[in-house]
């Protein structure tokens, strides 16, 4: 059973349903355009593969707990997506060059515990992300190419737990230390 509440208009939005009783729903992805009107595209659950692929009018992007999955070229060449990418415990697979060319992100890449699958190319060419890390304490399965290309990083390092098992001594030129 749904609830539906309804209040003034607030940036176009009228009506909010929430479903009675849900547990668990998590917290939405939600993207930002660069445009004045500061659109916000959301998405509860899982991120479709194609889903504003090359659109390069995003320019913020917060992975939401609802995500459990990014489809492949979910965010392919979405150049203007900047700042920091931060997936939470929830998200287990990335697809295959999801964020491929994403040259505009700034800060830091880190990955939740719950990561199990980081697809080929994946992050491929996202030549100014400064850091990376995996929270996981078991590797996740890590796709050909999925970090090449990342010129800024700096160390040439991806971090994760110490104890952390099964990673391999490096990927695509990235060493992997292990002090988180």
């Amino acid at each position: 059973m749904n609830q539906l509440f309804k209040g003034d208009v607030t940036n176009n939005v009228v009506e909010l349903n929430l479903q009675a009783g849900a547990t668990n729903i998590g917290t939405p992805t939600v993207a930002y355009d660069g445009a004045s009107n500061g659109v916000i595209n959301q998405i509860t659950g899982d991120v479709p593969p194609n889903w504003e692929n090359s659109d390069s009018s995003l320019y913020g992007l917060v992975i939401g707990t609802s995500c459990t999955a990014i489809g492949s070229l979910a965010f392919y060449y979405c150049t203007g997506l900047t700042g920091s990418l931060v997936f939470p415990d929830s998200v287990t697979s990335i697809g295959d060059q999801a964020f491929d060319n994403c040259t505009g992100f700034t800060g830091t890449l880190t990955f939740g515990n719950g990561v199990t699958v980081i697809g080929s190319s994946s992050f491929y060419d996202c030549t100014s992300i400064t850091s990376v890390s995996i929270l996981a304490t078991s590797a996740p399965t890590i796709g050909s190419n999925a970090f090449n290309g990342m010129t800024s990083v700096s160390p040439a390092e991806i971090h994760v737990p110490v104890g952390a098992t099964g990673y391999a001594a490096s990927y695509d030129g990235l060493t992997v230390v292990y002090d988180l």
